[in-house]
């Protein structure tokens, strides 16, 4: 299948695209318009169709950034278009969770990591890898041909869809309109990324809610040790107090009360200390939990990494086997050398003397007369009658077309079995009785020409491998049924195509 894959979008050094080419209009243009919104916009150019998806990154940004994916086919295009959306969104959050240009921050928001898409071509081009193997793993049967431009509309004329949209409705839509909208109705698809965000939001929200606690109880106890400090003096000075009232013994008793009174404060502030020391190592505690789930995610991250690496390694397995597929094409071809060499050994009729089948009658002219009155043929085979004595004026006619045709050079052709007269009309009529014989379809054992005459049919194969679908390019000139039979049913040249596994055979028929 020819197609192609981009990735581009606008980071903090502006717009970049990969791979560069003359598409960055287009694809700009176009971001402009569906980049905010869940859409996907289809544009046609000539024989090539693009499917572009855009999304905006944190839109705190003081410059609106985003990052989209372009899918080119080149004379296809698919019609299921809800089985893009999710390629397009897939490709999304494969980017964000690798983190190399767009990723999470702190605060939980998808923001640019880098300057450019180029200064991680390694990521590019792994993104694009698997972009590209998602395409070709879409099924065949929505696959088609792109239809001719409707030059009533201009370039710029469009349509929108909704998630209700069936294929039908897309194929009568791009065969009107150069430039399709297609919305989708649901947001449930990058809720794993949104998860992510809330979590990391609400964590961060948490350590820096404990941060302010802790800093609050740090000024606190600051408080509290000043306060000791102050009473420590003021018990110092007591005691001093004290020990002069003792010497000079005066008022003792009231002495001992404060000494008293004073111990029973600084207890009481002890026991506040502690207090506020414990709820101090309970928001410390509370840290470390918060930090173990910050491990736990980051783990989480890592594991979704993992399986996106195993991911690319099984697309890798299986572009080997892709290659050894290609490799068995060269056999496909072998066919068409065996078909020249029948195409060689077809005899060619002579035709008979005119001195073989003249008389005269009684006055000495020449009868009227054909060569042969009586011929047996094949189904699919020819055999030429001569007509002599009816100068130009001779005219070729057959009862019943549908067992066998007469051309005006009197040229028999076999249709279908069964028995019809031959006319050959003039001044005198002549007749030709023609039996034509029910004859088996060749078999074709392989992809390749295949050489057939009208009314003629051949059974298409390939080994023993079972088709899925035929189809023919042109009915006119060949046929073909659900189990591979073709018949021929007029001169000329076509194609006939046959599905085996998904993969598409081609059969050139050529009617003679």
């Amino acid at each position: 299948m020819n197609s192609a894959v981009y990735i581009f979008g606008k980071l903090s050094s502006g717009y970049t695209q990969y791979p560069n080419d003359n598409k960055s209009s287009l694809f700009r243009s176009v971001s402009d318009t569906i980049c905010s919104k869940d859409m996907i916009a289809i544009r046609r150019d000539g024989n090539l169709l693009y499917y572009i998806y855009a999304r905006n990154l944190s839109p705190q940004q003081t410059d609106s950034h985003y990052i989209g994916f372009a899918i080119e086919l080149n004379g296809l295009y698919y019609n299921d278009i809800h089985t893009v959306f999710p390629l397009f969104e897939d490709a999304f959050a494969s980017v964000v969770l690798s983190g190399k240009f767009v990723g999470f921050n702190d605060e939980g928001e998808i923001v640019s990591k880098a300057s450019q898409i180029h200064c991680e071509l390694s990521e590019v081009n792994r993104v694009i890898q698997s972009l590209r193997h998602s395409v070709g793993n879409l099924p065949e049967e929505h696959y088609r041909k792109l239809p001719p431009i409707n030059f009533s509309v201009g370039l710029a004329e469009g349509t929108h869809l909704h998630g209700a949209t069936t294929p039908t409705e897309f194929d009568n839509a791009l065969a009107s309109y150069n430039e399709i909208y297609f919305y989708k109705d649901t947001k449930d698809s990058l809720l794993g990324l949104s998860g992510f965000s809330d979590q990391i939001k609400r964590l961060s929200g948490r350590i820096n809610s404990l941060l302010n606690e802790n800093s609050a109880l740090s000024l606190e106890l600051a408080k509290t040790k000043r306060q000791k400090k102050r009473t420590t003096i003021v018990t110092v000075l007591s005691l001093l107090v004290a020990a002069s009232i003792i010497i000079f013994i005066i008022v003792s008793t009231n002495l001992s009360e404060q000494v008293r009174d004073q111990g029973s404060r600084i207890q009481h502030l002890r026991e506040e200390i502690e207090e506020k020391a414990g709820i101090i190592e309970a928001q410390n505690n509370s840290l470390k939990k918060a930090s173990a789930e910050i491990r736990t995610l980051e783990a989480d991250l890592s594991a979704k990494q993992e399986e996106l690496n195993n991911s690319i390694a099984e697309i890798e397995a299986l572009n080997e086997r892709l290659d050894e597929m290609k490799s068995l094409v060269p056999s496909i071809t072998s066919g068409k050398s065996v078909l020249s060499s029948r195409a060689s050994n077809n005899s060619t009729q002579s035709i008979p003397s005119k001195s073989s089948f003249e008389s005269r009658d009684n006055t000495g002219n020449a009868k009227m007369s054909i060569s042969e009155d009586r011929i047996t043929i094949n189904e699919g085979s020819s055999r030429s009658l001569f007509a002599y004595n009816y100068g130009d004026s001779v005219e070729w006619e057959s009862n019943d077309t549908n067992v066998a045709n007469v051309s005006a050079n009197g040229v028999v052709t076999g249709v279908s079995a069964g028995t019809t007269t031959i006319w050959a009309k003039g001044k005198e009529y002549k007749k030709c009785l023609v039996t034509v014989l029910k004859t088996s379809p060749k078999e074709v054992a392989s992809p390749g020409e295949v050489l057939l005459n009208v009314g003629q049919s051949a059974q298409l194969k390939n080994g023993t491998k079972i088709a899925s679908y035929w189809e023919t390019d042109n009915a006119k000139i060949a046929t073909v049924s659900s189990s591979g039979l073709v018949k021929a049913i007029s001169r000329g040249e076509t194609n006939v195509w046959g599905y085996f596994d998904g993969s598409p055979k081609r059969y050139f028929i050529k009617v003679n």
